[in-house]
C-alpha cells in the first residue's frame, strides 16, 4: 500500500499550495511522521488512509497497492 500512497501524496505535494507540513497536521500527525510513513519506517493507520484520501481527491482504491 506504500508505494501507491507515496505515488498519490508525491503527485499531489507537486501541486502548487501543498505541503508535507499541511498535509501533516491535517493528518494530526507530526511531519517526521508523516516522513517515516512515506519512506515505510511507520505503517499507515487506516483512518489515516482514508483522510489522505479525502484531503487529496482520490479514492481508496487509488491508495491500495496494485502491484501485489
Amino acid at each position: 500500500m506504500c508505494k501507491s500512497i507515496c505515488n498519490e501524496v508525491g503527485a499531489w505535494l507537486l501541486k502548487p499550495g501543498n505541503s508535507k507540513s499541511g498535509l501533516a497536521a491535517s493528518l494530526g500527525i507530526t511531519t517526521r511522521s508523516l516522513r517515516n510513513k512515506l519512506n515505510g519506517e511507520q505503517p499507515w493507520l487506516w483512518c489515516e488512509v482514508c483522510k489522505i484520501a479525502e484531503i487529496i481527491g482520490c479514492s481508496l482504491d487509488d491508495l491500495g497497492d496494485k502491484a501485489a
